[in-house]
């Protein structure tokens, strides 16, 4: 998969940058509750986030899927915000690669990229990672 140049709002300033989806907590869930049998049993709204996540990787045959937190940028809409502390926003992706070398050399194919985005409905795009670099190593 052919990965667009970096377009950041921002200096990453050596924080680890992820290519990927801003989704809504609602849209997660939703979409999990969709694609699981008998999903009224189910109300934990963070077992289904995760759930999301692993049905998005087989449907995908993405690996390398996950779930991260990202600064917050200006083209950020409000649903996909979430308050991380007082006066603290960021925003919850789907990343399907990142700047990492190891990662980067894993990324998806274009057909999976293309079927993960019909399943979001919008296109993957660069994002910085929330955490400092400080904490990488710990």
């Amino acid at each position: 998969m052919r990965l667009p140049k970096l377009d950041l709002h921002t200096n990453p300033k050596g924080r680890i940058c992820f290519y990927g989806y801003d989704v809504s907590l609602d849209w997660l869930v939703e979409y999990a509750i969709s694609n699981i049998k008998n999903n009224d049993e189910v109300d934990d709204a963070a077992a289904l986030q995760t759930t999301a996540a692993r049905i998005m990787r087989l449907r995908t045959r993405t690996k390398t899927l996950g779930m991260e937190s990202a600064l917050l940028n200006p083209r950020v809409p409000d649903d996909t915000a979430l308050e991380y502390s007082e006066g603290v926003r960021m925003v919850r992706i789907i990343s399907i690669c990142t700047t990492e070398s190891e990662s980067y050399h894993k990324r998806p194919t274009q057909a999976q990229a293309d079927k993960l985005s019909e399943i979001i409905g919008k296109q993957p795009r660069w994002w910085i990672d929330f955490e400092s670099p400080s904490t990488y190593h710990e």
